[in-house]
């Protein structure tokens, strides 16, 4: 492990990278550390740091020149790789023999590819890209920012925690970038006439145009001569999916699915408008995974029926566990809806430019660690662009080029779901905020019906899914009752707080008008995140301390009951607590809790009278100060 990672470093040299990355993950738990480092001579600390028996080691094979794992970091590369999954490193022809070739868990391989030029970045990911795909590899390894597993390093991720194994390094193996342009030029191996049952009626110079960009899995559907009996339905679905994945147009896509054996609507009267109905379904709503393993169908009274073709079943022993991915954690998962609310004039867009100034320069959260940056996309029809956000993103800082904004409404029905989606494959945010929500849920849309709120908040999760973003959606309060759950006084159906993974409050300090408070009071994938004081002035927002004792239902109460006017009372019962003279710390303390007096609040009035502690034998003892 380190005699590799010392030659690779060495070959990378001339790539003009500075900086090597080191990634570790912990065998048991979440969350991804990462280290660079300058000099082979590091490598030994960041091992000592992350001992395997510990941790899942990773590494980068791209050079960056800066310590951030991020496309722009990379200056150039002269490596190209594979995570191979299945496919034997050993079947891979002559001309195209792998530099290190290694075994990551049994009968899983991953190798690297030295090259005689160093390549720009753009033709890097293209070039490995296309060798992915040409070796029928793991579709989603081939980004330059991709991390590998290390070789000879132990895989915790199954029960006996096998050790992977080096199965060859050939520094005399060179792919010739020359060459290999040619065969990427050729698109690999072209379609051959006749070939297969692909008819070649329209559809047949689409596919010849896109064929090398798919994966040898989805080509042999799109080749297949013979239906399988029973499972036309299903394929079609999956193909249709894999086919916009790799990035095809819809219109791409039915132009290459018409002419398939898989064509269930072929000599129908309306087969075009079946098809075109069908393709729009399933790329306009979701592009999901699939294994192909979906019910065959049963018979019922007699006839056999067909699994519902959109109904993607799976046995769980064919599913393999993912962790949750946080961008804030707790506070806020990637992929999935977080609710952020409180009453107007709160802070609530203050936090959003806070969190957008903080992710577009990795700075760390409260709570946090995070250090990657992360592109914002801000959707707002509260604020105007130059005067207010502009204006307010200034105060705050950061690097407003990892911040997009716009104040246009738009719809997130069945026809803007597109564009939306369209938005983020533009722009690629980590996290994108609608401010308010209500405001982009269409006209049509009754916020207090469940079955309609929860559909747009379907279709914006399935977005959040395929381009791995968090979703922050913002509403206000409702006035509600003060008796009942911090949980059901969000605007609209129940069903949008029952949607959502997580749900934060922004709302008043019930013991000081003068601070806010952050909380979070729903998470379903892990623990609640700790109440967070914070301040809004002209100045941006500041973060304050954590207020663990603090209760939702008396912060979203604190306006309406006058809140933050508890700190004076407070203020008054401590001086005459303590208007005799001194008295022992642990009996007022006891005496506050009594009067349903917190301990933070008695603190805060403790500091602002300067009352004076003293030691004696027996323990701390208050008085106030001497006039």
């Amino acid at each position: 492990m380190l005699e590799f990672l010392r030659k690779l470093f060495s070959a990378q040299s001339k790539a003009g990278g500075e900086y090597f990355c080191i990634t570790a993950k912990r065998a048991s738990g979440n969350g991804w550390r990462e280290r660079f480092i300058t000099s082979p001579e590091g490598i030994r600390d960041v091992l000592r740091e992350f001992p395997e028996d510990q941790y899942n080691l990773y590494f980068c094979p791209t050079p960056l020149k800066r310590p951030k794992r991020l496309k722009p970091s990379i200056a150039g590369s002269q490596l190209l790789w594979a995570d191979l999954d299945e496919v034997n490193p050993r079947s891979i022809p002559e001309h195209l023999k792998p530099t290190w070739a290694w075994e990551t868990s049994p009968n899983r391989y991953a190798a690297l590819w030295l090259t005689d030029e160093v390549m720009k970045p753009q033709e890097a990911e293209e070039l490995n890209r296309w060798l992915t795909y040409k070796l029928g590899a793991d579709p989603s390894g081939w980004d330059l920012t991709q991390v590998l597993r290390l070789p000879e390093t132990i895989n915790h991720k199954y029960p006996k925690a096998p050790r992977g194994k080096m199965l060859w390094y050939m520094p005399t193996e060179r792919l010739r970038l020359s060459e290999l342009r040619k065969l990427w030029g050729k698109g690999g191996d072209d379609l051959e006439e006749n070939e297969t049952g692909y008819e070649e009626q329209g559809g047949g110079e689409t596919y010849r145009r896109v064929r090398s960009r798919l994966h040898p899995s989805v080509r042999k559907l799109v080749e297949a001569k013979v239906a399988t009996k029973g499972k036309r339905s299903e394929v079609l679905w999956l193909l249709q999916n894999k086919l916009a994945e790799a990035g095809l147009s819809p219109q791409e896509v039915l132009d290459i699915v018409r002419q398939t054996v898989w064509n269930k609507f072929r000599g129908r009267r309306d087969e075009e408008k079946a098809l075109r109905r069908d393709v729009t379904k399933v790329v306009g709503t979701r592009l999901a995974r699939d294994d192909g393993k979906k019910p065959s169908g049963v018979k019922v009274n007699g006839e056999h029926v067909e699994a519902h073709p959109d109904i993607k079943v799976e046995r769980m022993d064919h599913v393999k566990a993912e962790p949750i991915e946080w961008l804030w954690y707790p506070y806020i998962p990637i992929g999935k809806i977080t609710i952020l609310e409180g009453n107007p004039n709160i802070g609530k867009s203050w936090l959003i430019y806070t969190l957008a100034s903080h992710f577009s320069l990795g700075k760390a959260l409260p709570e946090s660690k995070y250090t990657s940056r992360v592109r914002s996309l801000i959707c707002s029809v509260e604020d105007n662009v130059s005067d207010t956000m502009k204006n307010r993103l200034n105060k705050l800082g950061g690097d407003h080029r990892w911040i997009f904004a716009t104040n246009q409404p738009f719809r997130l029905d069945e026809d803007g779901i597109g564009k939306f989606e369209a938005l983020c494959e533009e722009h690629r945010p980590g996290i994108v905020f609608f401010d308010p929500f209500f405001a982009y849920m269409g006209g049509n849309v009754d916020m207090f019906r469940a079955n309609e709120t929860r559909e747009v908040l379907s279709r914006v999760q399935d977005v959040a899914v395929r381009h791995r973003f968090a979703a922050v959606c913002v509403r206000h309060l409702t006035k509600g009752n003060r008796d009942g759950s911090a949980l059901f006084r969000g605007q609209g159906s129940i069903d949008i707080t029952a949607a959502a993974r997580s749900v934060l409050v922004a709302g008043t300090d019930p013991d000081d008008e003068n601070l806010k408070v952050f909380m979070q009071i729903k998470n379903n994938l892990g623990p609640l995140g700790s109440p967070i004081n914070f301040t809004t002035e002209d100045g941006g927002l500041q973060w304050g301390e954590r207020r663990p004792d603090v209760s939702a239902s008396a912060v979203m109460n604190a306006e309406s009951t006058g809140g933050g006017q508890k700190l004076g009372w407070v203020r008054d019962w401590l001086r005459n607590e303590l208007a005799d003279g001194p008295k022992k710390a642990s009996e007022v303390e006891l005496n506050a809790e009594k009067s349903s007096i917190s301990r933070m609040t008695l603190r805060r009035a403790k500091e602002e009278l300067k009352v004076v502690p003293s030691r004696s034998k027996d323990g701390w003892y208050w008085e106030l100060p001497k006039k």
